[in-house]
């Protein structure tokens, strides 16, 4: 049976809950991203996606996976 695909609401969670974990700001995570930090909280309110160079760029600052970064279970 196929899962329901993921909303910009669950990707968000999951983007904030990394950031918080290490303990990150926004502000930081946009210094080490080069993603303004209005479009990082955008992306963690649900408000829209992050586009792919986003994520990428995202992910590589946190040091986790892609997978993990919009909370994609294997």
């Amino acid at each position: 049976m196929r899962k329901q695909p993921m909303t910009a609401q669950d990707c968000g969670k999951a983007m904030r809950k990394y950031r918080e974990d290490i303990g990150m700001s926004i502000w930081t995570l946009g210094q080490m991203s080069g993603v303004h930090p209005n479009t990082i909280s955008n992306y963690e309110l649900g408000k829209y996606g992050p586009s792919l160079v986003n994520v990428i760029a995202l992910a590589d600052a946190l040091d986790i996976s892609i997978d993990q970064y919009i909370g994609r279970k294997a």
